[in-house]
């Protein structure tokens, strides 16, 4: 039967292939080849399907397609394209596709920058009952990167779910970016990837090849990270949108949380802004090669290598990542949920080649302004001449998939920069937290 399977599968993949006008091997008449390919002729919108997804539900009758994403690529041609800044074990995983399209076409807003208005969101959510569970130790209520709720004396789990829009044009790309973002969460609290679900929102007419190399793109993200995809659901969507819902495990009594900085600590970032920026610059044909390698280059790298230098130190006291609402929006919930103001050294915040000249040429986000309109209440000028237009505005670029907001003692700081940085990572003291009324202060 798993014989029959898989030639049936190989003569659909032929099909396929000739719909696309492309030639492959001769079915010889009237053989029995020739009456499995009649029978699949029959009807190209119910096939008998020859292969479950098990654990990954679409919404037409939570059926399974009639092969999975990946075979279907799988089928479609195997020969490899290799994958910049990746080890030779993932450009392995990449099937090369005859699409051209630009994923960044077919979508109003990219990534995080697709988010809801991070004010809206809070009145929302400020209007919700308290909820009492005494193991529920991270809720949405300091509005941290991922809840944590406990299972024993010694293990939490942590939970996240991340998904947005694309913001590069290549979907296998686009598929690790969705993964890495998602991952994030879990290392900011300083917990453990461990399993994780696809969100997959499609059109129904869409290029089933595209989608196979988003997913692949996810897979392989979630393969470095040592995370298994257990499943997911997909819905029909006009817009397509990625990402994945994470757990992990963690230490109860080692949690970060953006909520405990303490005065005079030091803050430090760990990878550089304007990814923002960068691919709306990308969308609206107006950015340079160099500056979306140097942008795709950090949305693929995981914050892992930054979650474990952190766990290495004793003396780290808040963590947030800095995504969808900007490091003005971030620092804003860590500023407030300690009670404490951040002194941010503008200068020294590690930006993006081509961040600043996308600002110039236009290329704002409409998620950038809701970023100022939600933070720049708490927002001031401790030096206004030194803070120049297109850096303020830099300042509330929404991230994608972007690096650890970290405040840790002043004698624990240099330490940890170097063990950052050792680990190749571009980390940057930034500011320090100071004691005063919740606000910050862009210097």
């Amino acid at each position: 039967m798993g014989n029959k399977r898989r030639k049936l599968g190989v003569l659909m993949g032929q099909r396929w292939i000739q719909d696309r006008g492309e030639t492959g091997p001769t079915i010889k008449k009237g053989s029995a080849d020739e009456s499995r390919m009649a029978e699949v002729r029959v009807s190209r919108t119910h096939r008998r399907p020859l292969r479950t997804t098990a654990g990954f539900e679409d919404r037409e009758g939570h059926r399974s397609p009639s092969t999975s994403i990946i075979e279907q690529c799988t089928l479609y041609n195997t020969k490899r394209r290799s994958i910049p800044h990746r080890s030779k074990a993932l450009q392995d995983t990449r099937v090369q596709t005859s699409s051209t399209i630009r994923l960044t076409q077919q979508v109003k807003a990219g990534g995080c920058a697709s988010k809801l208005a991070p004010g809206s969101l809070r009145a929302v959510l400020d209007g919700l009952p308290a909820q009492t569970d005494p193991n529920l130790l991270v809720g949405f209520e300091t509005s941290d990167d991922a809840g944590v709720y406990r299972i024993s004396d010694h293990m939490a789990l942590v939970q996240t779910v991340d998904f947005f829009t694309p913001m590069v044009d290549d979907p296998f790309t686009y598929g690790q970016i969705a993964a890495t973002n998602a991952l994030s969460d879990v290392y900011a609290m300083g917990g453990r990837p461990l399993t994780a679900l696809a969100v997959v929102c499609y059109p129904q007419d869409g290029d089933m090849e595209v989608m196979g190399q988003i997913l692949r793109g996810g897979l392989a993200k979630m393969t470095e990270a040592g995370c298994t995809v257990v499943g997911g659901h997909s819905v029909r969507d006009a817009e397509m949108k990625f990402g994945y819902a994470v757990t992990g495990l963690i230490d109860p009594a080692r949690v970060w949380t953006n909520c405990k900085a303490q005065a005079e600590d030091v803050l430090i970032l760990t990878k550089a802004i304007g990814t923002g920026v960068i691919t709306t610059a990308l969308k609206q044909g107006k950015a340079k090669d160099g500056w979306v390698d140097g942008a795709v280059e950090s949305m693929t790298t995981l914050n892992r290598a930054a979650a474990e230098a952190l766990d290495r130190c004793s003396d780290v006291h808040a963590v947030t990542d800095v995504t969808g609402f900007g490091l003005m929006g971030h620092g804003r919930e860590m500023a407030i949920g300690s009670g404490v103001a951040l002194e941010i050294d503008t200068a020294s915040v590690p930006k993006l080649a081509g961040a600043l000249d996308a600002i110039r040429l236009g290329a704002v986000p409409a998620g950038l302004h809701a970023n100022r309109d939600y933070a720049e209440c708490l927002v001031s000028l401790g030096d206004a001449s030194a803070v120049t237009d297109e850096v303020r505005l830099l300042m509330y670029d929404p991230q994608t998939s972007g690096g650890l907001l970290i405040s840790v003692s002043a004698e624990s700081a240099d330490a940890l920069l170097k063990e950052l940085r050792g680990a190749g990572l571009p980390a940057e003291r930034i500011g320090r937290a100071v004691a005063g009324k919740p606000e910050i202060i862009l210097q």
